[in-house]
């Protein structure tokens, strides 16, 4: 196994898509979709696809919700090991408008955990974290699971793993405390996560105040960078004229990254490979999904431009 997907917050993921919607009125859909989702989820999904056995996922799952989402997982033969919890595993309702190619997400609170199912579930972590030569944390977690549960995580770890941090909440003290090879969240998260409004402001402030070797940043359609200890990338897109639905694409460039990497050394190339999955993830309705055949196409079609 080359990744560890520890994904705290799954979710069973219903899509609905609209031919288009329209606010404050009935609006009935035209096709319902039922995935599992969650980032780690979509990591280990993405990964699977290009390597079977390739990531496993460690998640919670509790009540008809997670039941759900266990069978679907266990149908795509996605790796996974699970503690079972008393309450009901959150919902995403995902709506699509056709139309105007517009993406709502609705988003259940996160359950509530007792203190042996925390107990249960970071035992489960250390029984299987030293299999993978990467971990990577994704999203956010219950809150029973403590203010520092990812560095839990990483004091499980040895020197010779890898920490990838899909995330933005919560992990000041991670970021701070343990050496993180990869950042990778999108625009929004970093603006967020530093305070700074500029996106060149953000990257300085972890640069300078968290122990994070290389920063991939994604901005949905917009240019993609990456940035390395002596090194600055710009990843220059290909339009999508008719995106179907952009959930997930995110992670999946998070999880094809992080195992392109670990295969081939090269964090540039890697990243514009995650990056072609994601853009092939986005002409599916189901999160984290593509075809291997689009992934090729749309990185070729991706240029990266080194900034001096």
């Amino acid at each position: 196994m080359k990744i560890l997907s520890i994904c705290p917050n799954p979710a069973l993921q219903k899509t609905l898509v609209f031919s288009q919607m329209t606010e404050n009125t009935v609006n009935r859909a035209k096709e319902r979709i039922l995935t599992a989702g969650g980032k780690g989820v979509h990591v280990t999904r993405a990964c699977n696809q290009v390597s079977t056995g390739s990531s496993i996922l460690l998640h919670l799952a509790g009540g008809i919700n997670g039941s759900r989402m266990n069978e679907i997982l266990r149908s795509e033969q996605i790796p996974n090991k699970f503690i079972e919890i008393t309450d009901e595993t959150r919902c995403c309702t995902t709506l699509i408008s056709k139309a105007n190619h517009r993406t709502t997400e609705l988003i259940d609170p996160s359950p509530m955990l007792n203190e042996e199912e925390v107990a249960k579930f970071k035992d489960l972590i250390k029984a299987h974290i030293s299999q993978a030569e990467a971990v990577c944390l994704c999203g956010t977690y219950p809150q029973a699971l403590g203010k520092n549960f990812y560095e839990y995580v990483a004091q499980c770890m040895n020197e010779d793993q890898k920490i990838v941090v899909d995330a933005y909440k919560g992990i000041n003290g991670l970021l701070n405390n343990y050496p993180i090879f990869l950042l990778k969240i999108n625009r929004q998260e970093i603006c967020k996560l530093s305070n700074e409004k500029r996106l060149d402001k953000a990257l300085r402030f972890v640069q300078k105040n968290f122990q994070v070797e290389n920063i991939a940043i994604t901005d949905g359609p917009g240019h993609a960078c990456l940035v390395e200890p002596k090194d600055f990338t710009f990843y220059n897109l290909p339009l999508l004229s008719n995106p179907v639905n952009p959930i997930g694409a995110g992670d999946t460039a998070t999880g094809i990254t992080t195992l392109n990497y670990l295969e081939n050394g090269n964090l540039k190339e890697a990243f514009r490979r995650g990056l072609g999955a994601a853009t092939a993830s986005c002409l599916r309705v189901d999160g984290a999904g593509f075809e291997l055949e689009e992934v090729e196409i749309w990185t070729q079609r991706i240029k990266m431009v080194k900034q001096e």
